[in-house]
Formats: structure tokens, C-alpha cells, sequence
């Protein structure tokens, strides 16, 4: 976004004239395949199915004058 395109617009990413980052040989890297962590049991499992996540929501504010000193509406 700028002054001259406010609703933003789309770029270039290798700009015109510029050499290409491909290489001319393809690339030999192994893959690295992950594994998931293991569950101690099916009863760990089970229970932590039956349990379900712990949610805590938290209202975080600010006080009305910060808010308004840093998010002042355009005039």
C-alpha cells in the first residue's frame, strides 16, 4: 500500500532484467520426515479426550484516554 495505490496492488517479485533464484540443478536433499509425539497409553488418551482443553478467556483493555491518544480518527 502506498500513497499512490491505497488499495494496495500486486509486485514483482524478481524484478525485470534480474537473474532467476531457481537453480539450473535440481536439489538432492533427503526428506526429513517427522514423527508425531507417542501417547503413554490409550488410557492417557482417553482421558485426555474425555477432559478437553482448558479455556480461560481474559479480557485484556486498555484505559479510554491510551486509546485514544494512539488511535486518533483521521479528520
Amino acid at each position: 500500500m502506498s500513497s499512490e495505490v491505497p488499495q494496495g496492488g500486486f509486485i514483482d517479485s524478481v524484478p525485470a532484467g534480474s537473474q532467476s533464484f531457481t537453480s539450473p540443478e535440481p536439489i538432492t536433499a533427503a526428506a526429513k520426515v517427522l514423527h508425531p509425539a507417542r501417547v503413554p497409553s490409550w488410557r492417557a488418551s482417553s482421558h485426555d479426550l474425555l477432559t478437553g482443553a482448558t479455556v480461560s478467556d481474559v479480557t485484556d483493555t486498555i484505559p479510554g484516554d491510551l486509546f485514544d491518544e494512539l488511535f486518533k480518527p483521521d479528520r
